[in-house]
């Protein structure tokens, strides 16, 4: 009777530890795969978050770890991952958990020419940028600068930049607020040109000098 109960005994132990060793094993499996997120979503593309690396995928594309994106616009991705499909949006991944954002960060994809260009504001009138990391200053034709009643004249800063047509005069102020999705910085040092360069708005280093620039396979994001 005591060698039965002995032997019964070590068996009831061995199924313990047995099913301790499956679930250990199997936990970290289940959390391995609820790590794919969108971070970033555009027509046709997104850009996703898989076992801590940040991809950029086109609709029919698949990552090297086997996402494949089926469909995708600015309210959700569609991706087929490990024989299944999940529908991604920016506030949920896969865990169906909500990540509150804590910095204002806007993700911006180049345009057919490669060039990153982004709507915002100036002294809150809306306006475009072309961003420039080239250009050690925000600068902006006369021609912009009037239409958002910006007073350049009464600068005592002046001085001469070189444009496409040679030189011009140009006054540097001090724009009161800058805002780009939702990123505000004040006091942007500026450059006004006199004539109608340049076309576009120039989002120089005076404000992206204030604010985190990455870039992650071709999209570009500025955060606070």
């Amino acid at each position: 009777m005591s060698n039965c109960n002995t032997e019964s005994g070590i068996r009831r132990y061995f199924v313990k530890i047995t099913l301790v060793v499956i679930f250990g094993i199997s936990v970290p499996a289940m959390a391995a795969t609820a790590a794919i997120e969108a971070v970033g979503l555009f027509k046709d593309r997104a850009m996703l978050k898989y076992q801590g690396k940040v991809f950029l995928l086109r609709v029919g594309e698949t990552s090297e770890d086997g996402a494949y994106l089926i469909k995708a616009n600015a309210n959700y991705a569609l991706v087929r991952l490990d024989n299944r499909e999940h529908h991604l949006t920016l506030s949920t991944g896969m865990r169906g958990g909500f990540k509150p954002v804590s910095k204002a960060s806007i993700s911006i994809l180049p345009d057919e020419f490669d060039q990153f260009r982004v709507g915002g504001s100036i002294n809150r009138h809306p306006v475009n940028f072309l961003v420039d990391t080239g250009a050690s200053i925000v600068a902006m034709s006369e021609v912009d600068a009037t239409a958002m009643g910006i007073d350049y004249l009464s600068s005592s800063e002046q001085g001469k930049v070189l444009t496409a047509s040679g030189e011009a005069k140009s006054y540097f102020i001090n724009l009161e607020e800058l805002e780009v999705g939702g990123i505000r910085v004040r006091n942007v040092k500026a450059a006004i040109i006199v004539g109608s360069y340049p076309a576009e708005i120039l989002l120089g280093m005076s404000f992206l000098s204030k604010v985190t620039l990455r870039n992650v396979n071709g999209v570009l994001t500025i955060e606070q």
